[in-house]
């Protein structure tokens, strides 16, 4: 009796001893069943939260080491705010009035010159120029060798149009109807579609291409120049009549904070990939080094 005693006890911590999922026609206990599976919950439980603070810790390195990383988030939240406080006091229609008077204003009836060069910047930011611009920019960083500079360059541009098309459905603001239109329009005006997608196309544009730019001048210049070519672009839209200054505000703001954002996922990879690096050959000891100034070699 006791042989047999022993020799169950021994087949039950033998069944113990087996991965999981190989039971051999054997059942485990109950007990030990769920003493697994609890134990495995706390295990996995752990090493989530201690991910999630890893992951915390290396934020706010990132954000002390970095001086690219402190501007661009407060270019965020400072674009969220502007975000939110048109859209509230547009949804509220407390800024109607003062909209029309600004249009009314802004609108350049007797000025033939400006209502041309108005619908030229305008044309710069329509979709088949800004397509054109797009196609160029992801050819020349294919040839260039930059493939995922290009795939990234695309997913922006792709999902800036979509929180744009997404944007206009969601607010449903119709046109200004107190000026003559002097581009055509089908869609909805809150937030200007030109403000927004040259925000995210010219800007973006400008970033990727100046990542690689070794010359600091150069690379102001392209940071500097589609920064102040989106603003025109937005102007000229309430030029020629078909937004609100608040539509163009909105279109601004909501660009930014995709395409600022999306710039700062990409830079905070790298740096946790350099981070990475310098863990492994440091023997775990972790580094704390500066952000890349040097362009980033790609495959």
């Amino acid at each position: 009796m006791a042989v047999g005693q022993s020799a169950q006890r021994g087949k039950v911590c033998r069944l113990r001893r087996r991965p999981h999922g190989s039971n051999d026609g054997c059942v485990l206990p109950p007990a030990t069943r769920e003493s697994q599976s609890v134990s495995s919950y706390r295990c996995m439980r752990t090493n989530r939260f201690g991910l999630l603070m890893r992951e915390l810790h290396l934020l706010r390195q990132w954000y002390r080491d970095d001086a690219t990383a402190r501007v661009g988030m407060a270019i965020v939240m400072a674009a969220v705010v502007m975000f939110l406080v048109t859209a509230s006091i547009v949804l509220s229609g407390n800024v109607q009035s003062l909209d029309e008077q600004l249009l009314l204003l802004l609108h350049p009836t007797d000025v033939g010159w400006l209502m041309e060069a108005s619908r030229d910047l305008t044309a710069l930011g329509g979709y088949l120029v800004l397509t054109l611009i797009v196609v160029t920019t992801a050819v020349y960083l294919r040839t260039d060798g930059r493939r995922k500079a290009s795939r990234f360059f695309l997913c922006v541009v792709l999902g800036g149009f979509f929180l744009n098309v997404s944007l206009k459905a969601a607010f449903d603001r119709p046109r200004p109807d107190v000026v003559d239109h002097l581009s055509y329009v089908d869609s909805s005006s809150f937030p200007s579609g030109h403000s927004m997608m040259s925000v995210v196309v010219y800007l973006t544009a400008g970033a990727v291409v100046a990542f690689r730019d070794r010359n600091p001048l150069r690379r102001r210049f392209l940071i500097l120049g589609p920064i102040v070519l989106t603003g025109l672009i937005g102007c000229s839209r309430v030029q020629v009549g078909v937004h609100y200054p608040t539509d163009v505000l909105a279109g601004w703001a909501a660009g930014a904070i995709w395409t600022v954002t999306c710039g700062l996922s990409v830079q905070y990879h790298l740096y946790r990939s350099v981070v990475a690096g310098q863990l492994q050959r440091n023997n775990g000891v972790h580094p704390r080094p500066a952000m890349m100034d040097q362009p980033h070699q790609e495959t």
